[in-house]
């Protein structure tokens, strides 16, 4: 499932998942992003707790290779170059795109600073 069909159904409670050691009630989003999956197992690669959330963002980049940065870009997130993760998000930022997704296997979601992220709790389902 693409980001543009999660966030259009986000709406009929799609949810991502960030895996980690502890629950998160808000997430601050650092200049290198905030990474998810619409996938619970390969949320849970990243840690056993998962944080169910929903996504605001309207313009979403894929990194599905057709662009000349895409490869560099993939390659900055697996190799958790944060540094130039982040110097690619600024760009991305400033052509108004908020978050990106990946056409690997796990479908990486990256949050962009300033989208706003909506943690779904059990209250709030």
């Amino acid at each position: 499932m693409r980001i543009t069909d999660i966030l259009v159904e986000s709406l009929s409670n799609q949810v991502l998942y960030h895996g980690g050691t502890k629950p998160i009630q808000q997430f601050n989003i650092p200049a290198h992003g905030v990474f998810f999956s619409p996938h619970i197992e390969w949320a849970e690669h990243y840690g056993p707790v998962l944080t169910k959330v929903r996504v605001k963002a309207n313009k979403i980049y894929t990194i599905d290779y057709s662009h000349k940065i895409d490869m560099d870009l993939f390659d900055s997130l697996m190799d958790r170059d944060y540094k130039k993760v982040a110097e690619y998000i600024a760009l991305l930022q400033s052509q108004g795109y908020q978050a990106m997704q990946t056409v690997s296997d796990s479908e990486m979601v990256v949050v962009f600073p300033g989208t706003a992220i909506q943690v779904i709790n059990k209250d709030s389902q």
